[in-house]
């Protein structure tokens, strides 16, 4: 079972992402925010793909993807970034970060799976 991160510090939003994953078979772990993600070494092992909002309080998102992309352990994974900011700054960080995919919300379930099932190759 592939194992998906999903970073977001909207609680309401986690669940319902994770609830929809978990319905296509994936194994879904939840983060408030990415330095709880960040915490310790083991918690970022073992990723097939890091969802992950752009805007959240702590570590914002570009600070974010870059430890993604350019951590050793992460920076294969597949990214999917998540924002409710589809502004041209957003894709600009993304196509700079190499982020291999990005959705605008609100998200529509069948979009997301279909997303999802994209970057694991399904």
């Amino acid at each position: 079972m592939k194992k998906i991160a999903v970073i977001d510090d909207n609680k309401t939003f986690r669940h319902f992402v994770k609830q929809i994953l978990e319905q296509s078979n994936y194994h879904v772990e939840e983060f408030v925010n990415a330095d709880e993600f960040f915490s310790t070494e083991k918690e970022i092992y073992g990723y097939d793909l890091i969802l992950i909002d752009y805007n959240m309080p702590g570590m914002n998102g570009i600070t974010a993807l870059e430890n993604i992309k350019f951590n050793p352990v992460t920076q294969g994974v597949p990214v999917l970034l998540v924002t409710g900011e589809p502004e041209r700054k957003v894709v600009d960080v993304a196509v700079r970060l190499k982020v291999n995919d990005f959705i605008s919300k609100p998200i529509d379930p069948e979009f997301l799976v279909e997303r999802v099932n994209k970057l694991l190759r399904y």
